[in-house]
C-alpha cells in the first residue's frame, strides 16, 4: 500500500492509530493523510459525495490496473 499511496514521493504519509473492534477493544491500525507533496493543493473539507461524483470512476480504473501489474 506504501508504494500505490505514493509515501516515498510525499503524496501520503502512514500513520499507527488505535481503534477500537467491533468489542470495543483497543487494536492498532495504519491510515494514510496527505503528506507534504500535495498538502498545500488540498483546500476545505474532503467530501464522500464530492469524491463520487467527480472521482470515483478514475480511482477505480487506477486501483483496478495497479492490481492488475502486480
Amino acid at each position: 500500500f506504501d508504494t500505490f499511496e505514493g509515501v516515498k514521493g510525499g503524496l501520503y504519509d502512514r500513520l499507527k492509530v488505535s481503534v477500537k473492534d467491533n468489542q470495543g477493544r483497543a487494536i492498532e491500525a495504519s491510515t494514510y493523510v496527505s503528506g507534504t507533496a500535495v498538502r498545500d493543493m488540498l483546500e476545505g473539507d474532503w467530501d464522500p459525495e464530492t469524491f463520487r461524483k467527480r472521482h470515483l470512476i478514475a480511482y477505480r480504473r487506477r486501483i483496478i490496473a495497479a492490481w492488475r501489474k502486480r
